[in-house]
């Protein structure tokens, strides 16, 4: 069985430099350098399969809930460059 790069309840906090926001998220919240977050759920990736139309593997993938309400996904290639644990 595959160990999981970050557990659920592990704090990060965003490190990339891009400022960025979904329409989704409260009204003029951003991820931005600096915010915080929860690690909520843990995916669990798959390897493509062309026969049902699938091109890219899904590299396994956490979702954070940022302290202001929105939510994205974090890869572990990403650790050191967009997000990093605070705990």
């Amino acid at each position: 069985m595959a160990r999981n790069f970050i557990k659920i309840g592990t704090r990060v906090k965003y490190t990339g430099e891009l400022r960025c926001r979904y329409d989704t998220w409260p009204p003029d919240k951003y991820l931005e350098f600096g915010v915080t977050g929860t690690v909520t759920e843990y995916h669990v990736g798959w390897k493509a399969n062309p026969q049902i139309g699938e091109t890219e593997d899904m590299p396994d993938c956490a979702t954070v809930t940022w302290d202001f309400g929105g939510q994205t996904l974090i890869y572990q290639d990403g650790h050191g460059k967009r997000w990093e644990r605070i705990n």
